[in-house]
C-alpha cells in the first residue's frame, strides 16, 4: 500500500491562532515547511488534519511525514 502524497503548495497548515497559511509560494509556508523538511517539526505551525501513523489505524499523528510530501518545485535552501 503506498502512502498518499501531499503537495507542499496545497497541504493545509494552521498557525497557533487557527488561521490558515496561504497556499502556493507564501513566504510563511516556505519558511515553516523548510523547517519541517530539515528537522521533522515546525514551531508554531500545525498540519490541519490528522493522519494514521505508519498505516496503523490505532496510531495518529498530525499531518504527513516529510516523505509523504511532494517537494517538487520547493525552493532550495
Amino acid at each position: 500500500m503506498s502512502a498518499t502524497m501531499h503537495n507542499w503548495r496545497t497541504i493545509a497548515l494552521l498557525d497557533t491562532d487557527g488561521e490558515a497559511i496561504p497556499e502556493g509560494h507564501d513566504p510563511t509556508r516556505v519558511k515553516y515547511l523548510a523547517e519541517y523538511r530539515a528537522t521533522g517539526g515546525m514551531t508554531g505551525i500545525f498540519f490541519a488534519y490528522p493522519e494514521h501513523h505508519e498505516g496503523d489505524p490505532e496510531t495518529w499523528q498530525w499531518g504527513p511525514g516529510a516523505d509523504a510530501i511532494d517537494w517538487s518545485g520547493f525552493p532550495a535552501p
